[in-house]
């Protein structure tokens, strides 16, 4: 990109090229007494991509260890997110592990169907399944000083149970246990609901009138969707988000890709670091203090919010309304932003004569549907709730309790999470 790479971060993109796949995996100094090392039990808790990436590792240093997945598959939160939209927001050549820079996605931005493919493809090529205990949860562990173990409870297939470990990694993520807001009357809608991580499979949605609550990425990327597959659908949208229009984000890489994808070597090492190396953001995450403008922080903060706005402008070139209700207040990335492909998208989607867009908020949810602050009814058939996650309650609903029997919440309470090295407590 022209910009140069700061000394102190060289090392880390020369391993993110992953010309050497193993480059974060651990090479023994000398070989540990085989005894000590077959006692030393490892659990791993999820299989979604961090999950995945310690087994992996696991693995290949000799370490036994055992995977505990609440699901039945692996993937993590691609497993339980398969709404009509769902697709990555990073380019898809960079989301993955460095033992995985092969793989050769087909996509920019690929959909869940294919971040499945992947995650399938690393269990199956480095013989992990053995490993996994499916359909298992864990509801609690604690640290039992005398054997120095962790004491895990969990429940499966074969009712509850407790397994021992020696350490313990948690990769349970932080998308995948869904927040519902507790609308008023929700109990009482005698239609169907649900949240977006917890899609019904084979649903019709063709002659069905469809309310979605909320907006963010999980909304945003779903409502296109389903403003081609639903009869009416009605957006309940509480906050604007700053979309960003990425040429192709819906589309396959052309034919070309694949080619040198084949038959040009480590072309897909250079194009997981391309992809994977954004000196864009920098120029944009930048706070000016003598930068004087109520919506942004910098000027190139304030560049990239003139593009975004000269978007929305070129979508409702006769709608100043419409471009300032879809415009945030806040400044460009002091939130996630949304990533749209610039032909069709959520803002070609509320224009469609079946979709409606409701900015007033919510009074309650009523048996026939909802009812908008304004006192309009809005009956509808089905209402998904597009509300998010406890992104912030990491390891929630878990309790884990520690040396003097403190639990983590506890440890945590005075100034929220945090671990030696960003990865261990």
């Amino acid at each position: 990109a022209g910009s140069p790479i700061p000394d102190a971060e060289v090392e880390m993109w020369i391993e993110q090229l992953a010309i050497d796949p193993m480059a974060r995996g651990y090479d023994w100094p000398a070989q540990p007494d085989p005894t000590k090392r077959a006692d030393f039990l490892v659990a791993v808790i999820g299989t979604g991509m961090a999950g995945l990436n310690a087994a992996v590792h696991l693995k290949r240093a000799g370490i036994p260890f055992v995977a505990i997945e609440k699901n039945g598959e692996v993937g993590g939160t691609w497993h339980e997110n398969r709404y009509p939209g769902a697709r990555v927001d990073t380019p898809s050549r960079s989301y993955t592990h460095l033992f995985g820079a092969d793989f050769g996605y087909p996509n920019p931005f690929c959909p869940w169907t294919e971040n499945v493919r992947y995650f399938d493809w690393v269990a199956d090529s480095f013989g992990l399944r053995e490993k996994i205990q499916f359909n298992t949860e864990v509801s609690s562990m604690t640290w039992d000083e005398d054997a120095a173990e962790w004491e895990i409870h969990m429940k499966g297939p074969d009712g509850e149970k407790v397994h021992r470990s020696r350490a313990v990694i948690t990769g349970v993520g932080f998308l995948n246990r869904p927040q519902i807001a507790e609308f008023e009357g929700a109990k009482d809608f005698r239609g169907q609901s649900w949240h977006t991580s917890r899609w019904p499979a084979a649903i019709d949605l063709s002659d069905k009138k469809v309310a979605v609550i909320g907006t963010g990425a999980t909304g945003l990327q779903m409502i296109p969707e389903l403003a081609l597959q639903a009869k009416e659908v009605t957006v309940f949208m509480r906050t604007p988000q700053w979309l960003f229009p990425i040429p192709g984000y819906r589309s396959p890489f052309p034919d070309q890709v694949g080619w040198l994808d084949r038959n040009l070597p480590f072309h897909t090492n250079f194009m997981r670091a391309r992809t994977a190396y954004s000196p864009f953001y920098e120029a944009l995450l930048r706070v000016d203090p003598d930068f004087e403008d109520p919506h942004s922080r910098s000027e190139g903060n304030k560049a990239a919010r003139d593009f975004c706005v000269e978007f929305l402008q070129s979508k409702f070139p006769d709608d100043p309304g419409m471009v300032a209700t879809m415009t945030p207040a806040h400044p460009v990335l002091s939130a996630r932003p949304i990533m749209i492909d610039p032909e069709y998208s959520v803002l070609d989607a509320i224009k469609r004569h079946n979709v409606t867009l409701v900015t007033g908020g919510i009074e309650r949810v009523n048996e026939g549907g909802v009812l908008g602050a304004d006192g309009i009814q809005h009956d509808v058939d089905v209402i998904v709730y597009a509300t998010g996650f406890h992104a912030t309650e990491y390891l929630f609903p878990m309790t884990i309790t520690g040396r003097g029997g403190k639990t983590i919440d506890q440890l945590w309470a005075k100034d929220g999470a945090r671990a030696y090295r960003g990865c261990m407590m």
